[in-house]
């Protein structure tokens, strides 16, 4: 073979070898892409990553905390118009998927108590998805929020009707709507068919409370009912070092 043939068979094989590889790596960065989710859908897997927050899987604590109601409660007519699955409230992702209820005078047949939720991590906050069913006065304390560090220590959250949650329900003639503490307001609200939208709307309450230790990793939360006449309705927990995006005024009367 002449020198020039060979300088040519030389030159086509390099040029054959570009493109083969050109397409090894478009392909490779197809396969590498995650599929966008559907219209409506958030994607279970990057959400969390992407908010530096961690939603708490509650599934194995929703029968054992709501006693005879369990996750039928959830498929209430009040819950039909809530969005369902990971949802972003406030800058903070949060799991929809069921109801932690505890007992209240309405409702003693419900567990006082809800124990050892895992959550094995450090964070700067503690978020809450929550409501309640009936009510009481405000300032009254319906339920107490228990974090327990892996090293032993306890701290103890008061969850107060007025400062940082209220009846799930939305009365037409309610004359205060919002709550006075400032990391707390209502994440979501809707109308649906029920309850009667001449009567009431429906809304959930998102409550941050700030980790007094930070640097300690939390091994579980408790929750304990104070018996009041409200019934205390935990529906999602999120923890993480993201505050929430507060608004300057939240559903006025």
């Amino acid at each position: 073979m002449t020198g020039s043939r060979l300088h040519f068979v030389i030159v086509w094989a390099a040029g054959v070898a570009l493109v083969i590889n050109a397409h090894g790596q478009a392909d490779a960065a197809k396969s590498s892409t995650p599929a966008e989710p559907k219209a409506g859908q958030q994607s279970k897997a990057a959400a969390p990553a992407e908010a530096d927050d961690s939603t708490i899987d509650l599934t194995d604590f929703y029968g054992k905390a709501s006693g005879t109601e369990g996750d039928d409660w959830f498929s209430h007519p009040d819950w039909k118009i809530v969005p369902k699955g990971l949802q972003t409230f406030d800058g903070i992702i949060f799991d929809v998927s069921g109801t932690l209820l505890l007992r209240s005078q309405n409702m003693p047949q419900l567990k006082e108590t809800v124990r050892d939720i895992p959550i094995k991590k450090k964070c700067q906050y503690i978020h809450l998805l929550h409501g309640v069913g009936y009510s009481d006065k405000d300032g009254v304390t319906i339920a107490i929020m228990e974090i327990h560090y892996a090293k032993g220590e306890k701290r103890e959250f008061p969850i107060i009707l007025g400062v940082h949650v209220r009846n799930w329900w939305k009365e037409k003639d309610e004359t205060v709507s919002t709550v006075s503490d400032p990391l707390s307001g209502i994440a979501w609200s809707g109308q649906g068919t029920y309850p009667p939208p001449q009567r009431a709307s429906v809304r959930l309450f998102r409550s941050t409370f700030e980790n007094p230790l930070p640097d300690e990793p939390i091994d579980h939360i408790n929750f304990v009912s104070r018996n009041t006449g409200a019934i205390p309705c935990i529906v999602s927990i999120s923890v993480g070092n993201r505050k929430p995006v507060t608004k300057a005024e939240q559903d006025k009367p």
